[in-house]
């Protein structure tokens, strides 16, 4: 009766104990993430009339040089690997059939053929099909997101809302959030001002200049 009385007693201490340490550690997320929040605002600088939420703050306030981690499965990205090695053997059989030793100097307007040539020797053949059987068997292994579940939906809104222009300060790191109709009209401001009509003058005064010296050879 006493070892029954201790042994219920023990399990309502371990209860106990649990309890705090799921309070304490939801505690120091909370903490973390209002830490969080209150330094990326400082690198956000809002001056559009939509208000922004503290997910979009903490998306935000990452940088603009950020990446998110793609949600792709493991057979999509076997198939983009695919995908580049036949375009890879594609260029080594031209290069089997067609190649030469002279190295020609390829003209800047150059575009691709996307020429398929037939297939080449037994060796070239042979490490086509093996590497084609190993990216068949490859093992993709699944990479962690760096974004929540939320910050990915604030991402998705951002992306739909044409009504905001989001770039880069010039001076710091600060990402400016403003109305696309305020950017527009300060870009127009800035045309209709006279110093660049001054470097519009300059400008079709080079390319008359450069039309009467292409004229005269």
């Amino acid at each position: 009766m006493v070892c029954r009385r201790f042994k219920s007693s023990c399990r309502y201490r371990n209860k106990r104990k649990r309890e705090k340490l799921k309070t304490r550690k939801l505690n120091n997320k909370y903490k973390s993430r209002k830490i969080r929040e209150e330094s990326c605002k400082k690198f956000v600088l809002n001056l559009s009339s939509r208000l922004l939420t503290n997910e979009e703050y903490l998306l935000l306030g990452k940088g603009m040089k950020f990446i998110p981690t793609p949600k792709v499965s493991s057979t999509y990205i076997r198939k983009q690997i695919m995908k580049d090695f036949l375009e890879l053997a594609r260029k080594l059989r031209c290069r089997f059939h067609y190649s030469t030793n002279t190295i020609k100097e390829i003209h800047p307007l150059y575009l691709q053929t996307g020429h398929i040539s037939p297939n080449g020797n037994n060796a070239l053949e042979g490490y086509i099909t093996d590497t084609k059987l190993e990216i068949s068997r490859l093992k993709v292994k699944q990479f962690k997101h760096n974004l929540t579940l939320a910050e990915r939906t604030a991402f998705n809104y951002l992306i739909k809302d044409d009504s905001i222009y989001i770039s880069k300060a010039d001076k710091n790191n600060t990402t400016v959030v403003v109305n696309t109709l305020d950017y527009i009209n300060a870009g127009t401001n800035h045309l209709n001002t006279d110093s660049w009509e001054l470097s519009k003058l300059i400008m079709e005064s080079v390319v008359r200049s450069t039309a009467i010296i292409d004229n005269k050879k």
